[in-house]
């Protein structure tokens, strides 16, 4: 049995608030979605690549796809994964560092982003010994080392921002120490926090911009009226984050034809001046 979905979309309320000309807006629905697939190792040995080699046998510098510590190595701790907690078996990545040898990929992974979104990259370790080390969470160009101590699962986490939408490597990096690195990893997330606003309306100020959406549902194109004046855009995405179209208007209205993708629910963002919304649309 699966211990959760890869990619979840999870409905939280009260999560996300805008912030327009230095005031906060009232709450909106709050979809938080991770993009990262096999982001628990359900899958087995699938879908990130790793510059260890895959390997049961007890030796640094390997890992493997476990669902427990012990194993990869039989004095390691029998441990259960970070989130059945022993109720049932499920996997995780054991791996068996080495100290010695920096800068190497434990798991890697491209992920598609949305430009203007802020992404949380986290994920959950338990280590094997007391001593401390380091292990640098990449994403693109950028490296933020977090330390990984003994005391059961933990999770580490830090934020990125996209400036421009396509798609961007990830990466869990195996720092050099004075301490072996053995571990286990799961539950690998990077998600991000996007607000659905269920009025249409941008805020209180009469002169802000009215949006309609319409039909919705829709079988393929949709209308957007937008009372802003002036050159407004228009991004297409779907619940996992891909980008699958961007279209700039100057008109008051304009259409978007989505009859070449898949049924299913999708969001547009519409960005207009500094000001931000998201609508959700269903394709039938």
């Amino acid at each position: 049995m699966l211990k959760k979905r890869a990619i979840t979309i999870i409905l939280i309320f009260l999560c996300c608030q805008s912030i327009m000309f230095g005031q906060m807006k009232s709450e909106s629905p709050c979809l938080v979605e991770n993009v990262v697939l096999n982001s628990d190792f359900t899958s087995g040995n699938t879908n990130f690549t790793s510059q260890l080699p895959f390997s049961g046998t007890c030796a640094a510098n390997s890992y493997i796809i476990t669902t427990s510590l012990s194993n990869k190595c039989s004095g390691w701790p029998n441990v259960p994964d970070h989130t059945q907690n022993g109720v049932s078996p499920a996997n995780y990545m054991a791996v068996d560092g080495n100290p010695y040898t920096n800068m190497v990929d434990i798991w890697r992974q491209t992920v598609n982003v949305c430009a203007g979104n802020t992404y949380t990259f986290s994920f959950w370790t338990y280590s094997v010994y007391s001593q401390t080390f380091t292990v640098g969470m990449c994403v693109d160009t950028s490296k933020t080392d977090v330390t990984i101590n003994i005391g059961g699962w933990t999770q580490h986490s830090r934020t990125w921002n996209a400036t421009a939408s396509g798609t961007v490597s990830i990466a869990l990096i195996q720092n050099v120490g004075s301490h072996y690195c053995d571990f286990g990893i799961d539950d690998i997330s990077f998600s991000s926090c996007v607000c659905e606003s269920t009025v249409g309306i941008f805020g209180d100020d009469k002169n802000e911009p009215h949006i309609t959406l319409y039909p919705n549902p829709t079988f393929g194109i949709f209308h957007i009226e937008c009372s802003y004046k002036s050159t407004y855009s228009v991004v297409v995405y779907d619940l996992i984050g891909n980008c699958l179209m961007t279209k700039m208007a100057s008109k008051i209205d304009c259409d978007i034809d989505l009859s070449h993708i898949d049924k299913g629910i999708y969001f547009i963002e519409i960005i207009a001046d500094r000001k931000r919304i998201v609508k959700k649309v269903v394709l039938e």
